[in-house]
């Protein structure tokens, strides 16, 4: 029955382009993306507000294909996902480790020179930790310009949490090197790094600069 409405709805609103992309929005912000999908389908001028709409309902509702899939039948259309949609697609493609459509990602960034965006860029960081691709990690956080507390915590994070933990003990002495002052999540990440490879004597000198930094 809410099909057919859905339906309907679309109908009577499809010369009111606004109403109806509108109403796109509002299903998938609900979570109703059947609702979102088929209203979407009688439009015939689709607009980049509903299909990030879409998008971002499809990621946040778990059916990142979904909204990966969306995401490619945006770019042949010739619309681009807005820089929120962008991170979500890459947190979809970490989650499921998907390599392929990561690169596609990454591809319309570079061609559409968005790259920069230093969360962007963080996001991308995730996504190769996922997928194992440590030299292509190592290249995109050394042309980082803006290389912030938080960018060095994603990557520490990113490497403790995936099982590259001397990866993340090396960055952790770099980031110190480099004169970052790290905080809590620097600290318990290298705790966890030191305790599962058992190396005391490293979780002892990252306590005592815990205990002087007073994060202990």
């Amino acid at each position: 029955m809410w099909n057919f409405m859905d339906i309907q709805l679309g109908m009577a609103f499809q010369d009111d382009e606004l109403v109806v992309n509108a109403f796109v929005a509002a299903y998938a912000k609900c979570g109703l993306l059947c609702s979102a999908k088929l209203v979407f389908n009688v439009i015939e001028t689709k607009i980049v507000s509903s299909l990030n709409a879409l998008i971002s309902g499809y990621a946040q509702n778990d059916a990142p294909m979904k909204a990966l899939e969306f995401f490619l039948q945006m770019t042949n259309s010739g619309l681009g996902p807005n820089y929120f949609n962008i991170r979500i697609l890459l947190l979809a493609c970490s989650h499921l480790k998907s390599l392929h459509f990561g690169k596609k990602i990454h591809g319309y960034l570079l061609r559409n020179g968005l790259e920069v965006d230093p969360f962007i860029v963080i996001s991308l960081l995730s996504l190769y930790i996922h997928c194992g691709k440590s030299a292509t990690i190592r290249l995109l956080f050394k042309d980082m310009t803006d290389k912030s507390l938080v960018s060095w915590n994603a990557l520490i994070v990113g490497y403790s949490q995936n099982g590259f933990l001397y990866q993340a003990l090396v960055l952790f002495c770099q980031m110190l090197s480099n004169g970052i002052e790290p905080n809590e999540i620097s600290i318990n990440n290298v705790f966890g790094a030191c305790s599962q490879l058992s190396t005391l004597q490293l979780r002892k000198e990252a306590h005592c600069y815990a205990f002087k930094a007073l994060l202990a």
